[in-house]
């Protein structure tokens, strides 16, 4: 009996002892406060890093598409000039054919008609037979003849006089009407309708080659002439259609793909397919030249 009293007093004791803390707790809340301020803290701490990482972000991406703006802009308003000579030291600036056709335009369209009188003869390519003008440099002194014929204030090579593409840049040279071409975009606005396209052989590369290898090394390996002239807004040259005897299989036609952006990865820009443009001279040259 005397040992029940006892455990019923302790008993007594400890649940005084635990409403004694819970009051005491209620009217005293700094642990609370303190435990709830430090995870406030954290979780504040861990906020404001995250929207510092996100306003970085967007300044960094707003910065950048202003710098891509301002670019843009640039670009617009202020285009590069082209200089039609170009990166060379030749100063030859090729003529014009002003003495028989009113501009680039008129000069086009009658080569275009020309090319496409040609192209409903099919003339088949044919270096075997020099004679019968079937070739590359054969279809272009039928195109000489041509705006000959329209034009006689003007001198132009005979086949006598040179035969083939190597002795045709050789005669223009001398009668100082072919400009050489180091940076064919830079030197892209050199490219006018009556143009005439000398380029290197197929998939070989030149890099600034001297007028002497261009002239005399039997670089030389195609010839054409340009019928019509593609311009940007600015009014630079970005591409071109050549009249030419194209190669064995293949009638002379005109060809459309000479673009300042070439037709495949690695090829030329304003080639003919993947080769080179090397020196540019102009159909009609002036008389005491």
């Amino acid at each position: 009996m005397k040992s029940q009293h006892l455990v019923l007093n302790a008993a007594l004791f400890a649940v005084g002892l635990l409403v004694g803390y819970m009051v005491w707790g209620s009217s005293n809340p700094a642990a609370d406060n303190s435990t709830q301020q430090a995870t406030t803290s954290e979780v504040k701490t861990e906020t404001e890093s995250k929207v510092a990482q996100e306003t970085k972000q967007e300044e960094t991406s707003e910065t950048v598409i202003n710098d891509e703006n301002l670019a843009g802009n640039s670009a617009s308003d202020e285009s590069p000039e082209v200089d039609p000579s170009g990166p060379t030291d030749n100063p030859i600036v090729l003529p014009s054919g002003q003495a028989c056709f009113a501009n680039d335009k008129e000069l086009s369209f009658q080569l275009s008609l020309f090319a496409e009188e040609m192209e409903k003869k099919k003339v088949m390519y044919n270096n075997r037979e020099p004679e019968k003008l079937a070739d590359c440099s054969g279809i272009f002194h039928r195109t000489l003849q041509f705006v000959a014929s329209s034009c006689d204030q003007y001198l132009y090579p005979e086949p006598t006089d040179a035969r083939d593409s190597r002795s045709l840049a050789n005669w223009y040279n001398a009668h100082e009407n072919l400009v050489f071409i180091n940076d064919a975009v830079a030197q892209r606005n050199v490219i006018k309708p009556g143009a005439v396209m000398f380029f290197g052989g197929s998939g070989k590369r030149y890099n600034h080659p001297p007028k002497d290898e261009v002239l005399k090394g039997g670089i030389i390996e195609h010839i054409g002439v340009v019928t019509e002239v593609k311009k940007d807004d600015q009014g630079n040259v970005i591409g071109y259609t050549m009249f030419h005897g194209r190669r064995p299989g293949k009638a002379a036609e005109r060809s459309h793909y000479h673009s300042i952006e070439p037709p495949r990865l690695g090829y030329p820009p304003l080639g003919n397919w993947n080769q080179q443009l090397l020196a540019v001279a102009y159909v009609m040259t002036p008389k005491g030249a």
